[in-house]
């Protein structure tokens, strides 16, 4: 067995993420089937001498008795704590942040209703600020709860990922208080470090520039504007905005030139490179995805220090072997996973892939920019090929332009990084400014080119192409398919190339063909929202929303939906409900996507503040009658206290009760439409002449308005029993309806 190390890695890694789908009942029976396995690979003398089928199996057996034990003894007893109230007492473990207006604190707790328990995480949500700082001890009330999942976040294994098993809310209207340590642990002083150098760049840098230079050298995305993330998201490039593998490489090379020509010597340079990235890790905060790569690098440091090469997949099984040893969740970490996939993909097919370039090179290949495009496309196409199927299966999208971005933005990235690393320890030492400003100026004008560059690339038509396309289902199913029938051929290079040149021309015709026959379409969206209706329409790359936000609405869905879109470009927004528990969602939907017109009813005016987006809205009151494209036509009427739209689009009429009321209030040439969308059920809804109805609140009122319906013998949907409803509409007034999660 050439490589047990990374057999073992593997194997390992893979179970424990794959679990997460298995029930619980089940995993005994697991147990026992790899078990029987393992002992039938251990008797049939054929199956032991190859020895990689008894690794693995051995390997999965202790990958399922670990993730049990660790559901038992550490995650269930935590989570039944679920709905509960307690006092806490425990110690402010990381450094807080704040996020739609809310403070957020990591705490482990070591006291519960002032009795001892084995520690554990929570994440703690405030709307006032905690006087407290890192490693103060925490002690007040608060009301405990798992993280409810969604259709656009499995935030409980997201979190789970992060070893925090539950959540908190801070009753601010009853005591708390916070004391001093009487003494700190090592990783004090490197959290303090890291909390001076965030300070640094915001006390340098403007807002936004600051944001963006904390995300690449510290890895810090909380306060990294919407628009920005959108951007880098859809050109393929947002790994870059956040401290990873690449940052990882630049920096232990960077250290490994220095200290060369400080001349310590090649053995200690390396030793000493090595140091710092683990320092440097753990400044990040000991994340999965960045251990993964430290130990990789550490690993090829002290291969140079003693005069031997590492072997790449053997390093790769044993970098996430060790993380999941000592932290089984983390095996649930997709920052992990796209790291995992592309280290794999750099070791496995940069080397083939820039061959394969070179060898078209000829005349050119010897010249050192060329060389280094080469290389730099290499190493974006094999990490695009590896993380592709990931991207596509976890985010619903995959953008087609990564390996230009990749490209454009890695040697300026690089710049920053080193740049930033040196003006940010510089201000923590209390350097004189004269000696910042030229760095931080340079620094700063490389970063606002990369931002202007994002911006301009990420309105490239179908940058982003979307799973939710029948195209692109279609794509991937023959690119397998075609996997499939090129393994069984004898010449696996030439059939390897086929299925790549078969595959892309699949994808751009695919691609150009869906823009095409898309163009003069309308497609309407019913987004599930639970309490609440999110109405978006997209057409030729533009947008137009309505969001009727209630109290209980769920705007994650309506903000995960905008962002999986590749259409940035939105003309009109609506607001005729607004709770105020949704202002800050609203207004970051606002600022990401600054619409033409926003109308907002007068009595949201106070709801919203005009100084933080970046428009200005139209109030009304009553009623008012907006159109905007060629097509589309809203009126929107405010009567009795509730909510009532109309839309008409190339003559399909919709027509929304936002908040239930009386359908006796609406002007009988309203009544005839083709959609009724209701939030609540309006009184003597059986005077709505509708052809088709959706629901659009929660699964239980749900439930008892379709009955209503099904009586009448009408055509209903629900959009909380299986996911959005779309309509498209084609410009003669035809339409068709599908689903989709």
């Amino acid at each position: 067995m050439k490589r047990p190390l990374a057999v073992i890695g593997f194997s390992y890694f893979i179970m424990l993420a794959l679990l997460i789908f298995v029930p619980e009942n089940t995993l005994p029976y697991l147990f026992t089937t790899f078990s029987a396995l393992f002992l039938i690979s251990v008797i049939i003398p054929e199956i032991r001498k190859n020895k990689i089928f008894s690794v693995a199996l051995l390997t999965c057996t202790a990958a399922v008795s670990v993730y049990y034990i660790n559901l038992n003894t550490n995650i269930k007893p935590v989570q039944n704590l679920d709905g509960t109230n307690a006092t806490i007492s425990g110690t402010i473990c990381d450094i807080p942040y704040k996020k739609h207006n809310k403070y957020n604190y990591i705490i482990e707790i070591q006291n519960l209703n002032q009795k001892e328990v084995k520690p554990f995480k929570i994440k703690l949500s405030s709307p006032e600020a905690v006087e407290g700082d890192i490693y103060d001890k925490f002690t007040g009330n608060v009301h405990l709860y798992v993280p409810q999942n969604s259709p656009a976040f499995d935030s409980e294994t997201y979190y789970r990922s992060k070893n925090i098993y539950i959540h908190a809310f801070l009753y601010n209207y009853e005591e708390n208080f916070t004391q001093k340590p009487e003494k700190v642990s090592p990783y004090y002083y490197i959290l303090k470090l890291r909390q001076k150098m965030l300070s640094a760049s915001k006390r340098i840098f403007p807002t936004r520039t600051a944001s963006v230079l904390n995300g690449i050298l510290l890895a810090e995305k909380h306060e990294l504007p919407e628009d920005i993330k959108n951007n880098f998201s859809i050109i393929g490039a947002y790994h870059l905005l956040a401290t990873s593998g690449i940052h990882i490489a630049i920096l232990s090379q960077f250290f490994l030139w220095i200290f060369k020509k400080l001349k310590f010597g090649n053995r200690f340079a390396a030793l000493l490179s090595a140091l710092t990235v683990f320092l440097f890790i753990a400044l990040i905060g000991f994340t999965p995805s960045i251990i993964r790569v430290g130990v990789m690098c550490i690993i090829y440091l002290f291969g140079l220090a003693i005069f031997r090469k590492s072997d790449s997949l053997n390093s790769l099984g044993i970098a996430v072997f060790s993380i999941c040893l000592f932290s089984p969740n983390s095996s649930f970490d997709i920052g992990l996973w796209m790291g995992f996939l592309s280290t794999l993909g750099i070791t496995v097919a940069y080397r083939p892939i820039q061959n394969f370039i070179r060898s078209k090179l000829k005349k050119i290949r010897d010249n050192k920019i060329i060389n280094y495009m080469v290389s730099s496309v290499s190493i974006s196409l094999s990490v695009w090929s590896f993380t592709l199927p990931l991207a596509a299966w976890f985010f619903g999208k995959t953008s087609l332009i990564s390996p230009l971005s990749n490209l454009i933005f890695i040697p300026p990235v690089t710049i920053i990084f080193n740049l930033s690393l040196i003006i940010n320890l510089l201000s923590v030492l209390a350097v004189p400014a004269s000696f910042i400003c030229l760095p931080a100026l340079l620094c700063g004008i490389i970063t606002n080119f990369i931002v202007y560059i994002s911006e301009i690339l990420a309105k490239i038509p179908f940058a982003m192409l979307s799973l939710d396309y029948t195209v692109a289902s279609l794509w991937a199913s023959f690119t397998l398919l075609l996997i499939a029938v090129g393994i069984h051929l004898k010449n696996l290079k030439k059939s390897a190339k086929l299925t790549v040149l078969l595959s892309l021309n699949l994808a751009l015709t695919g691609a150009f063909s869906y823009q095409i026959s898309k163009t003069g379409v309308t497609d309407a969206a019913i987004i599930n929202c639970s309490d609440g209706v999110g109405f978006i329409i997209s057409k030729n790359g533009r947008r137009a929303a309505v969001l009727c936000l209630n109290k209980d609405s769920n705007t994650t869905n309506v903000e995960y939906f905008l962002s999986r879109s590749y259409i940035k470009n939105m003309d009109y927004l609506n607001l005729p409900i607004l709770n105020g528990t949704h202002k800050n969602n609203a207004q970051n939907i606002i600022k990401t996507y600054c619409p033409k017109t926003t109308l907002l009813s007068t009595k949201n005016s106070a709801e919203f503040n005009e100084s933080e987006t970046c428009t200005h809205p139209i109030y009304f009151t009553d009623n008012i009658k907006s159109s905007f494209w060629e097509d589309a036509e809203i009126s929107t009427f405010e009567i009795n206290e509730h909510t009532y739209i109309q839309i008409k689009i190339s003559n399909v009429k919709f027509l929304i009760f936002a908040n239930g009321g009386n359908a006796d209030d609406i002007p009988e040439n309203l009544r005839n439409c083709d959609f009724l969308i209701a939030s609540g059920l309006p009184i003597n809804y059986q005077k709505i002449q509708s052809k088709h109805n959706i629901l659009s609140s929660n699964k239980n009122d749900s439930e008892i308005n379709m009955q209503k319906f099904f009586l009448l013998g009408k055509n209903v949907f629900s959009v909380a029993h299986q996911g959005n409803i779309y309509v498209n509409i084609k410009s003669n007034g035809k339409y068709e309806i599908r689903r989709s999660q």
